[in-house]
């Protein structure tokens, strides 16, 4: 006589998380040392889109990112170098995951040259005159210009920074204060919020009465 006993158990598949190629993220360079800090949370609806109970983690390495340990985890705002990093994609009910490459873009930040100060000969002693900006270009940047920069004028620093304001007429601009005033230079890259400008204690355009 045979004796035995049957049990069963179930079999479940889950599909993996869908997830959508991320775009490279970019930042601008931090005093020309190589790093950069990135905001890794900028590309998460594109790459989950409206999926719900997703969860996504930020890893150096793809073995890291295999393993999945949270305290090896890069935080949301990330300084590093450029290259690829590893996002796991989890399905926080399942937990399965998928892994994707998210690379990051270093934008390097435009270096700029002090130039003296522009003077002219004011005719009538009023301490104001009309003077030709656009030589300035070259001084600051190098000659010839270099490809993909935007270089503004600007009557104060708050309006450089904002890129708000611009000196439109820079080939014939008449000073707004008398005898002495500071111009200041935004030099940015096209594409990229990465911008340098010129401070006052760099540069100046002076306007000086004789």
């Amino acid at each position: 006589i045979e004796i035995f006993g049957i049990e069963s158990f179930k079999l479940y598949l889950y599909d993996l998380p869908v997830v959508n190629t991320p775009q490279t993220l970019s930042s601008c360079e931090i005093n020309a040392l190589g790093f950069a800090t990135f905001n890794l949370g900028i590309n998460q609806v594109d790459i989950i889109g409206n999926q719900s109970n997703i969860a996504l983690e930020y890893y150096r390495t793809y073995a890291e990112a295999e393993i999945g340990d949270a305290s090896a985890a890069l935080p949301l705002l990330y300084t590093g170098a450029q290259g690829n990093i590893y996002i796991r994609v989890i399905n926080q009910t399942t937990g399965c995951y998928t892994i994707v490459t998210q690379p990051l873009l270093i934008v390097e930040v435009p270096v700029l040259t002090s130039v003296a100060p522009l003077e002219i000969c004011d005719s009538n002693n009023d301490g104001y005159g009309v003077f030709n900006l656009i030589p300035t270009r070259t001084a600051v940047v190098g000659n010839p210009v270099p490809s993909g920069l935007i270089i503004t004028y600007h009557e104060t620093i708050g309006d450089a920074n904002n890129n708000a304001n611009r000196i439109q007429n820079i080939g014939a601009y008449q000073n707004i204060v008398p005898n002495n005033q500071i111009i200041y230079v935004r030099v940015s890259r096209i594409n990229s919020n990465c911008f340098a400008t010129i401070s006052p204690k760099s540069f100046s355009s002076r306007f000086a009465s004789t």
